[in-house]
């Protein structure tokens, strides 16, 4: 009894784990590719689409390395499964879509979140540039997106060569000061255009007015509109001080919507 309970265990400590099959799908990309997977097990080798690799059951981190960018998808492996990466890019901003959300404060200091979103099937590579007004300042303070750098080219922020995944959003967050009481820009393209303002406004043309709002003790006018070109005259009055970080949450509450924020799932960061 003593021999066979010895044999039993000494099958199952020398038994390998079950294994799964996982297909790697390599989409408008034909040469091989680095592929890392971490987790359960590592392993470091070149593949192409259609190769398959064999993992135990676990949790794992994707890295393809290919065009000069590193692609990570987050897998759960539990069965035999296909994990695609989409290669497939375009510089057309035909499938773009821009919503801008503005906060005029303070001494007409303004808080810009952009938020960019990619409806087509392929995803975005190129340059992307909207109008700003007459500033100074300017400084990105967040994104969500990658991109190569930032310069200003005849009073447009144009971001090089920034990445937007298909059916996916993703925004920059950038501030600056007006030099005058006027906040106005014309645009090649319509977008949307949410502002809110705790300093009263005397004129304005392109948005319309939508009421107020109260967070956390502060009121906002808040104006919405879906052009390519506005113009915003503020009072010479003193605006009440609003803590920067306080406004992202005025952001998020008064736009009924959450900042999106890409998923390791299905990003790719710039190497």
């Amino acid at each position: 009894m003593r021999l066979v309970v010895a044999v039993i265990l000494l099958l199952a400590l020398s038994s390998p784990a079950l294994a799964y099959s996982v297909t790697i799908i390599i989409k408008g990309y034909e040469d091989k590719a680095l592929l890392n997977v971490s987790g359960e097990t590592n392993l470091s080798e070149y593949v192409s689409s259609g190769d398959q690799i064999l993992l135990p059951e676990g949790n794992y981190t994707f890295r393809l390395f290919a065009m000069n960018k590193t692609f990570e998808k987050d897998v759960r492996v539990g069965n035999n499964i296909t994990v695609s990466f989409d290669l497939r890019f375009t510089n057309r901003t035909d499938n773009l879509s821009l919503t801008r959300h503005i906060i005029v404060y303070g001494g007409i200091d303004v808080m810009e979140v952009l938020m960019i979103t990619n409806s087509g099937t392929v995803n975005f590579e190129g340059d992307l540039a909207v109008a700003l007004p007459d500033y100074s300042g300017l400084t990105i303070s967040d994104a969500t997106l990658s991109f190569l750098d930032v310069k200003v080219d005849n009073r447009k922020l144009v971001l090089r060569d920034i990445i937007v995944p298909k059916n996916e959003s993703g925004s920059v967050t950038y501030t600056y000061r007006l030099k005058t009481n006027v906040l106005s820009f014309n645009d090649s393209r319509k977008f949307r255009v949410l502002l809110l303002s705790t300093i009263p406004v005397t004129d304005v043309y392109g948005l319309e007015f939508k009421g107020n709002e109260e967070f956390k003790g502060k009121k906002f006018d808040v104006y919405e509109g879906y052009t390519d070109s506005c113009r915003v005259v503020f009072s010479s009055e003193r605006s009440v001080t609003v803590n920067p970080t306080v406004l992202l949450g005025i952001l998020v509450l008064s736009t009924a919507i959450f900042l999106y924020f890409r998923s390791r799932s299905g990003g790719w960061r710039l190497r």
